[in-house]
């Protein structure tokens, strides 16, 4: 018998004896964590349990849901024996209000299948990229990534209107679906994006939206990054709001959209959803204000390929890129794209940009090469005068966890 046995029978005891495992296949799926055990709650107060055994045994708990970083480096804290809490079992969609217009569901589905089931009903969570499809709910609102946003729904983790969390001592919040100014601060945030450090996010009531009566993509040449980004803040400036917008330099250009006919500098791909007349409106002014900066647009058979290809969920991962970008106003973009040709011959790299708002855009840069490292791509944003963006864990965070999880039970999501 082994130390750690009376706790698996303990948790055993909470979620159910099928749904525990020290076996190595499953502690192996945990490749850089190396738990001693794996656990699967199947509801919220299962959850609440598990974490305060743990918490009462001096073990640590590391939360999963899709598997995004199972293979990557857990940063446990003083070398503890951990446990790994999964959430796929945590699936069901419990409420549907189709006059509100929102979603109550546990956290451990994946995006893609909550979207799924909301299309049923001909809902959607938003217009986001399909990349966040692969991983659950409880991941994009507890490490919201910021590629989760559409110029017209805004970003994914904005949509939560209210939550339930299990803390480490097994104690659970639940803030109210109300007015914010009759409640008076909007305790969800806290959450929202403290990487599991504060809490595991069990269950999340989220905006949703009616599908598009028509969707309309469209691609459009630019001579240049400069003039692209003019252009599309212009229409950002002019109130229309795409679903989706995708400025690509032109290696990514070439890449992504393949034969054109057309030496491609910069291409942009624009979605336009809603009502059919007002689809119809806004092609005729997207139109009229790229084509002041020199835009053409490009075939819709091109425009169909390409937005068929970026709104397609895939089951198989995409290779590791090293990826890093920056959030910059439109005042910032022009110096910025002017010292990019020089970083992106550098380190053989791509650029594109995405998250528009009326305020600016994120610009980003991706690499396959290995010796071109996530930090180096980052050093050269630093170069051009730009911040990247780093998940951060502010510091009144460190503070309401060490009053929240003194013991440290819970492991903080790695940036």
């Amino acid at each position: 018998m082994t130390a750690t046995d009376p706790l698996i029978a303990k948790l055993a005891e909470i979620v159910g004896a099928t749904h525990v495992s020290s076996a190595p296949t499953d502690i192996d799926a945990f490749a850089g964590l190396a738990p001693f055990a794996v656990a699967w709650p199947g509801s919220p107060p299962e959850v609440a349990g598990v974490l305060k055994s743990c918490r009462d045994s001096g073990v640590a708990v590391a939360v999963a849901g899709r598997g995004t970083r199972l293979a990557r480096h857990w940063p446990v804290p003083n070398g503890r024996p951990c446990v790994a809490l999964d959430t796929r079992r945590m699936t069901n969609i419990l409420d549907v209000d189709e006059l509100s217009l929102t979603v109550l569901s546990q956290t451990g589905i994946m995006v893609r299948h909550l979207e799924e089931a909301l299309n049923r009903q001909r809902l959607t969570l938003g217009p986001y990229p399909v990349e966040i499809q692969s991983s659950t709910l409880g991941g994009v609102l507890a490490a919201p990534p910021p590629t989760a946003h559409s110029p017209l729904t805004g970003y994914l983790a904005d949509a939560c209107l209210a939550l339930s969390v299990a803390h480490a001592d097994g104690s659970a919040v639940q803030t109210r679906l109300a007015p914010r100014r009759a409640t008076g601060p909007d305790i969800a945030r806290l959450y929202l994006g403290s990487r599991g450090g504060l809490g595991v996010i069990t269950t999340a009531v989220m905006r949703v939206h009616r599908l598009f009566e028509e969707v309309q993509a469209l691609v459009f040449a630019f001579p240049g990054l400069l003039e692209a980004v003019t252009g599309i803040r212009e229409v950002m400036a002019r109130g229309v709001r795409p679903a989706r917008v995708r400025l690509l330099g032109a290696g990514l250009a070439a890449q992504e959209i393949g034969e054109t006919g057309v030496a491609l500098q910069a291409a942009c791909l624009v979605v336009l959803g809603g009502p059919a007349s007002l689809v119809h409106r806004q092609h005729c002014l997207v139109d009229e204000l790229l084509g002041r900066v020199g835009a053409m647009e490009l075939s819709q058979a091109v425009a169909s390929r390409w937005w068929q290809q970026r709104s397609t969920p895939v089951d198989q991962p995409a290779a590791r890129l090293a990826v890093v970008g920056a959030r910059l106003r439109y005042s910032q973009l022009p110096e910025a794209l002017g010292a990019l040709p020089e970083l992106l011959r550098r380190h053989h790299a791509t650029v594109w940009l995405e998250e528009f708002d009326q305020h600016g855009a994120n610009l980003w840069l991706a690499s396959r090469r290995a010796e071109s490292r996530k930090e180096a791509l980052a050093a050269g944003l630093l170069d051009l005068g730009v911040d990247p963006i780093r998940p951060s864990f502010p510091p009144l965070m460190e503070e309401l966890r060490a009053a929240l999880d003194p013991s440290g039970t819970l492991v903080v999501m790695e940036n």
